[in-house]
């Protein structure tokens, strides 16, 4: 069916308006095209679906950091709230898997070091443009100045996100405002999240958060077991944040030291 007859069809039956009989016959017979008529059972599925095509703002240009994916970044953020908690209170490897599928990463080989360490934390998705920029002119301190991972990204990004890629990228500079860190500057983009190792009620460093480019909470997670990242790394990664926007979800709440299902946030 041509765009605009669909976007008449949704309109009529939104009920803006009552048509005239001769048009009423025209839109039975687009119902029909469309699959829309009573009998059919794609008929709920398809009105869903074309009340949310029209409804769902597209992603606008971000001029402050414009190599972000923002259509993808978005879709992060709504996996995350899709998975739950409880997909990070899993065993360490099931709950580092379900954080590369949120951001859109696949496990393999090259993305071996995606939160596993205390650097490689920042969940970027970055556009196609600006996939294959290097730090050559270092402007990302503590980074090689041949930071290629455009063919990484390229080849291990899941598709189903959107257009561009993700990569799990240095946070090494993230605590400046604004932040000079490998997803900012590099790559001129935001980040979609952050993983934030929480020193707890006890400085186990045993819980996380997951912060957007703002600061903002997104999820936490209490990962079960005893084969986390090296406790020196977790307590780095938040050494990297402290004083700054990400650290504020870490540290201004009660957070248990393992998952609770009957935790609620709070702050101190």
């Amino acid at each position: 069916m041509h765009q605009s007859r669909l976007i008449w069809l949704v309109v009529a039956r939104a009920g803006a308006w009552a048509p005239a009989p001769p048009t009423r016959r025209r839109l039975a017979a687009c119902q029909a095209e469309a699959g829309l008529d009573a009998a059919s059972p794609m008929r709920r599925g398809l009105v869903g679906g074309a009340f949310a095509a029209t409804l769902v703002e597209p992603a606008r240009a971000d001029d402050a950091f414009p190599g972000t994916a923002e259509d993808r970044r978005r879709a992060v953020a709504a996996r995350i709230k899709e998975l739950g908690v409880r997909a990070f209170a899993e065993p360490w490897p099931e709950t580092r898997r379900n954080l590369l599928y949120a951001g859109g990463l696949k496990d393999a080989p090259p993305t071996r070091l995606a939160f596993s360490d205390y650097n490689h934390c920042d969940l970027t998705c970055m556009a196609p443009a600006v996939m294959d920029e290097s730090n050559a002119d270092g402007a990302v301190a503590g980074v090689s100045t041949s930071n290629k991972l455009g063919d990484s990204i390229r080849a291990n990004s899941l598709a189903d996100l959107g257009p561009g890629g993700s990569w799990a990228t240095c946070m090494i500079g993230c605590a400046s405002e604004p932040p000079r860190d490998v997803a900012h500057v590099q790559f001129k983009s935001r980040i979609a999240f952050k993983l934030v190792w929480t020193p707890g009620a006890q400085d186990s460093f045993r819980r996380f958060v997951l912060v957007d480019d703002e600061g903002v909470l997104l999820a936490s997670g209490a990962p079960t077991g005893n084969d986390l990242p090296p406790l020196a790394e977790r307590k780095k990664n938040f050494a990297l944040v402290e004083g700054s926007k990400y650290a504020r979800a870490a540290t201004i709440f009660r957070w248990p030291d393992v998952y609770d299902p009957t935790f609620t946030v709070e702050e101190k």
